[in-house]
C-alpha cells in the first residue's frame, strides 16, 4: 500500500511538474521544456516503479529508464525562419509556367526536408532539421497562416516532441506567398535511449495540412 502511495504521489508530481507544453509556437528561445527537470521527474517515477516490484536494483534501474525517457521528451528546440526568395519572384516563376495565372487556391509548390549533418548522430551533437519550401498564394483563398509542425516519435511510434513554427515574411509579422527556409535545432541529452527516432515534418495552410516529410534518425 505504502509503495502504491508513493507512485500516485510521484505520478501527480510529473503532471505538475513535466514539460511546460509538448506544441505552441516554437520560438528562437527554446522548445518550452526544462530538460534537467523533466530528466529528474522521471528519474523519480522510474525508480517508484521499480522499487514497487520489490529491491534497490530494480529502482535504479527504473530510475536510469525514466531519466533517458523524459529527457528525451522534453528537449529544447530552436526554430528559425529565413525567406529566400520574395513573394513577386515565385509567383513571377509560377505564372510564367503556368500561362500567366496564379492557384486558385494556396499552394506549397516545393517542400524538402534534410538532416544535417546527417542521419546517424551521438548524444550532444547538434542536429538541424532544414526545410525548403515555395508558397503560392491563390486568388480565391486568403492566406491567414503557414506553419511547418516538427513531430519527434521514438521507435514504437510514441510522440516525443510535437512543435509548430510559424513561417512568416521577412520584416514582418504577415503571411505570403515566397521561398522559404525552415529549421529546427537541437540536442539529444546524453542519458536519452540510443535507437532509432522517426521524424514527421508537415507544412499546414490555414491549419490544413497540405505537405509532408518523414525521416529516420539513428542515434549511436
Amino acid at each position: 500500500m505504502k509503495q502504491q502511495l508513493t507512485i500516485a504521489i510521484l505520478s501527480t508530481t510529473l503532471l505538475v511538474s513535466g514539460c511546460a507544453s509538448t506544441g505552441g509556437l516554437a520560438t528562437g528561445a527554446n522548445g518550452g521544456c526544462s530538460t534537467g527537470m523533466s530528466t529528474a521527474v522521471g528519474a523519480l517515477l522510474g525508480a517508484a516503479i521499480g522499487a514497487s516490484v520489490g529491491n534497490s536494483s530494480s529502482a535504479a534501474a527504473g530510475a536510469a529508464i525514466g531519466g533517458a525517457v523524459f529527457a528525451a521528451g522534453c528537449l529544447m528546440i530552436n526554430a528559425n525562419t529565413v525567406q529566400k526568395k520574395s513573394a513577386a519572384e515565385v509567383e513571377m516563376a509560377y505564372k510564367k509556367a503556368n500561362k500567366g495565372t496564379l492557384p486558385e487556391y494556396t499552394r506549397v509548390e516545393k517542400y524538402s526536408t534534410v538532416i544535417l549533418p546527417n542521419q546517424t548522430v551521438q548524444a550532444q551533437q547538434n542536429i538541424t532539421v532544414k526545410s525548403d519550401l515555395t508558397v503560392i498564394e491563390g486568388r480565391s483563398e486568403q492566406l491567414q497562416r503557414v506553419q511547418e509542425k516538427l513531430i519527434l516519435k521514438d521507435s514504437n511510434g510514441k510522440v516525443m516532441r510535437e512543435l509548430v513554427k510559424d513561417v512568416q515574411t521577412t520584416g514582418s509579422q504577415e503571411f505570403g506567398s515566397g521561398g522559404f527556409e525552415n529549421s529546427f535545432s537541437w540536442k539529444f541529452p546524453a542519458n536519452v535511449s540510443k535507437g532509432r527516432y522517426v521524424l514527421d515534418t508537415e507544412v499546414l495552410v490555414n491549419g490544413k495540412k497540405v505537405a509532408n516529410n518523414s525521416r529516420v534518425i539513428t542515434l549511436t
